[in-house]
């Protein structure tokens, strides 16, 4: 049984995806693959590991991650395990995985411990997450459904999935509709795969493992600009779609998430460009019936005045952790070496082919500008779009950059 670990990057720190893919060869088996997916074109290091590109442009971690899933050549029986590019893990948890797969279907995986950027342990270890509806999130975004650390403090049983390590059967996933297919941007992966394992009578278990999972990991990619939001609410809303429960219960969940401050017109375009895959997914799901989905049902409990409050309380962080990035960033030059992509997938054959070394350039801040990532004067304007972060943000009319505004 060979299980490959599919690592989804983009412009991820050079030196953090090298340790990660170290860390994997030491851990495990012998028949096991490490393949890295590059979301978009990006300079990688060489890595002794398979290298794939499947599209140019940046499309998202959902994305990366089902094309790593569909090209890992793998049998109904052979185990995918979706990992981030920062991550230390446990002793023999490849072996972990392929033994609770055998036992049952569905999605596994481990405690999380959070570190710096150091690697060095901080904060809560994490025993798993629960899948919690009606939630207000920094910024008084109104999302649906989402997977919140668990309050339980031991293994087992649970309703949804964080920490970035997951463990299924390749014939799961399809049993499961190719659910990550649906994603677009980064967003709302661990909510449409937890959802779809119930659907499809699976488990959700945590194991006797501790996965180091690093916080606030600093990449180079660019701060998300307005066509990705959409993306991302788009991924929100085709959630709510695509999974075969009643028309009460779809609607309801849908009145709950327009309490947004979103342009909802943009966002159901971009639904809607995605209804035939929304279509192909309910349709396998619906053929399982509701049962298994009903047996969790009661337990996806909607988020306390109390938990609302303190969430947000955590409106500064999106501005924090960006700020922890940069300064990691910012410690090393102001350009990161030109390092070799040496594999991309060509997407008319899927033959590997060879790529010439990208050199990703970081911005030189000039003083006296409006704009810290072109560097442009009087470039900048306020965007009310951006308003669904909670405070007044401008943005760049040239590059696209946006910040909050002073």
């Amino acid at each position: 049984m060979k299980n490959t670990i599919i690592i989804a990057v983009r412009k991820e720190l050079p030196e953090n995806l090298a340790i990660t893919v170290k860390n994997l060869l030491k851990q495990k088996d012998s028949e096991d693959e490490i393949l890295v997916v590059a979301d978009g074109e990006q300079a990688l290091p060489e890595l002794p590991c398979r290298i794939v590109i499947p599209y140019e442009t940046p499309r998202g971690c959902g994305q990366a991650r089902h094309q790593g899933i569909i090209l890992s050549e793998s049998n109904d029986d052979d185990i995918v395990t979706l990992v981030d590019g920062h991550m230390d893990f446990p002793y023999n948890f490849s072996k972990m995985i392929k033994e609770k797969v055998k036992e049952q279907e569905g999605i596994y995986y481990f405690k999380m411990q959070s570190v710096d950027h150091q690697w060095n342990d901080k904060g809560t270890l994490y025993y798993g997450a629960d899948l919690r509806s009606r939630c207000i999130e920094p910024g008084n975004q109104a999302w649906a459904l989402a997977c919140k650390w668990s309050k339980e403090k031991t293994i087992g049983e649970r309703t949804g999935i964080m920490g970035a390590c997951y463990g299924f059967s390749y014939g799961f996933y399809r049993k499961m509709g190719e659910p990550l297919k649906l994603m677009e941007a980064w967003g709302c992966d661990e909510e449409i795969l937890s959802l779809a394992c119930h659907f499809s009578g699976g488990r959700i278990e945590v194991l006797d493992g501790i996965v180091k999972h690093m916080y606030a990991a600093p990449h180079t990619r660019d701060n998300l600009k307005v066509p990705e939001i959409i993306k991302i609410w788009g991924n929100r809303l085709s959630l709510l779609f695509a999974m075969p429960w009643s028309e009460p219960v779809r609607d309801d969940y849908i009145k709950w998430l327009k309490r947004s401050f979103v342009d909802w017109a943009s966002v159901e375009v971009e639904v809607e460009s995605r209804m035939e895959t929304i279509e192909e997914i309910k349709e396998i799901l619906r053929s399982k019936g509701h049962k298994f989905y009903k047996k969790v049902k009661e337990k996806i409990s909607p988020m306390t005045e109390i938990e609302i409050k303190e969430n947000l309380e955590k409106k500064k962080t999106l501005i924090v952790d960006d700020a922890k990035r940069n300064n990691s960033i910012e410690k090393k030059n102001n350009s990161i070496e030109p390092q070799v992509v040496n594999k991309v997938v060509d997407k008319n054959n899927l033959k590997t082919v060879e790529k010439k070394p990208i050199l990703i350039q970081k911005p030189q801040i000039k003083k006296n500008t409006d704009c810290a990532m072109c560097n442009g004067r009087g470039t900048m304007f306020s965007n009310d779009l951006l308003k669904i972060y909670g405070y007044g943000w401008k943005q760049c009319k040239k590059c696209g950059h946006k910040c909050r505004m002073e």
